[in-house]
Formats: structure tokens, C-alpha cells, sequence
């Protein structure tokens, strides 16, 4: 009994409904400069959620795997964290930024809390602030580019859960890039190091989406990858 209303609360239409209640309450959490970007920004990225959910996909949901995805997350996260000394070098040897001393975690909530090349000072509010950067964020972005990257290969006929194949390297590159973009255009973001690691980071999740089929893994990874930054960046 307790097994079928834990999986009533986490189908597909319920996470719709809980995104959604999210999204009305944080209008009135935080400042209205902020929430107004956050509703056009992942107002529309909801949307795209449903549609590309509605159209179906090969990624979906599976019970009684949280203890293994909870692991992949953790393995993914001290990879990323080890590939930014490497990314940090050579970056900056080509790109250098205005602060080449910049750290992962600084580096991270810049990324997250950067919006139209401003950055929103989470001072101002602390209720809610982990809520909107490390899940609610976190979870949408995850899910969308996730969704677009499943659709996609469904469309093409690509195997997404083999890595041996150049035309799915060739979608995750691209699905990655456009992620970069959306950082760096829609949401304003322009640290290189930062952009740098943002498509490595996609890279990895769809690593993780790809290989078991479902977003579970990867929507660990968004939230403690983010939830760290904000916590200690």
C-alpha cells in the first residue's frame, strides 16, 4: 500500500502538478524583479517539459532504483569535481577571465544564481533559496534537456545507451552545447571556466540519463551539484 502511494506521488503527473505549485509559490517568495525572470525563464521551460513528455520518449521513470542512481550521482559529481582543475588550467591558458582565481563552488553559484548578466544576491531572501537553486532549478533544467535528448534520439534512431555509438557522442555534444547556450544567452552567464564546466556537466548527465534510460541519476547530480554551491560557494 505504502509502495503504490509513494509511486502515485512520484508519476509524471504528479511531479507536473508539485513543478507547477512551485512555480505560483515562488512568485510570492521572491522579490518581484526575480520572480518575474523565473517565470518567463522556467515558465516556458515547464511547458517544453509537458509537451516533450506528452510526445513520449525511451526515458522514463523506474521504481526501486534510487539507492543505485543516489550512487552513479556521487560517482558523476567527484568526476566533474576532479575534470575542473583540468578545465581551471586550460581555460584560463586560452580564455582568461577576470578572476582566474576563481573556485569550483564560486564558480557553480555564479552559473546558478546569474540571470540577464545580474546576479541575484540570495542574501536577500534565505527562505527558499535552496528550494528555488538546487531543486526546483536543478530538477526543470534536468528534466527538459533530459526530455530533448531522449526525443531527439527517438526521432533519429539512435541507441542512447550506447556508448560506442558516434551518432549519440555527436546528440549529447549537441544537447550539451545547447545547455551552454542557454546559460550563456538566455540566462546571461558569460564566466568561460563556467560555460566550460556547464557543458561538461550536461556531458555527464546525459552520460547518466543515457545509460539507464531514466533521469533519476541525473536529477541527483543537478540538485547536489547546485545545493553544494549554494551551501559553500
Amino acid at each position: 500500500m505504502a509502495e503504490n502511494q509513494f509511486q502515485k506521488l512520484t508519476s509524471e503527473p504528479a511531479v507536473f502538478l508539485l513543478l507547477l505549485i512551485s512555480l505560483l509559490l515562488l512568485q510570492f517568495i521572491l522579490p518581484r524583479d526575480v520572480a518575474s525572470q523565473i517565470a518567463n525563464i522556467y515558465g516556458l521551460m515547464f511547458i517544453g517539459d509537458y509537451v516533450l513528455w506528452s510526445l513520449g520518449s525511451d526515458i522514463k521513470p523506474q521504481s526501486g532504483n534510487s539507492a543505485k542512481s543516489l550512487l552513479h550521482a556521487g560517482i558523476a559529481f567527484a568526476v566533474l569535481f576532479m575534470l575542473y582543475g583540468f578545465v581551471q588550467t586550460s581555460v584560463q591558458s586560452v580564455l582568461p577571465t577576470a578572476n582566474e582565481q576563481v573556485s569550483l563552488l564560486q564558480t557553480i553559484k555564479q552559473s546558478i544564481i546569474t540571470f540577464n548578466a545580474e546576479e541575484i544576491d540570495i542574501r536577500q531572501y534565505k527562505f527558499g533559496q535552496f528550494f528555488l537553486y538546487a531543486i526546483f532549478i536543478g530538477f526543470l533544467e534536468t528534466r527538459f534537456i533530459g526530455r530533448l535528448y531522449g526525443n531527439s534520439a527517438k526521432i533519429f534512431n539512435i541507441n542512447i545507451s550506447d556508448l560506442k555509438s558516434a551518432k549519440n557522442w555527436a546528440l549529447v555534444l549537441i544537447v550539451s552545447l545547447i545547455f551552454m547556450y542557454f546559460h550563456l544567452k538566455v540566462r546571461g552567464y558569460n564566466n568561460n571556466i563556467g560555460l566550460a564546466m556547464t557543458l561538461l556537466f550536461m556531458i555527464v548527465s546525459l552520460i547518466l540519463i543515457g545509460r539507464a534510460k531514466e533521469m533519476e541519476s541525473a536529477n541527483y547530480l543537478h540538485i547536489f551539484w547546485n545545493g553544494v554551491a549554494v551551501a559553500y560557494g
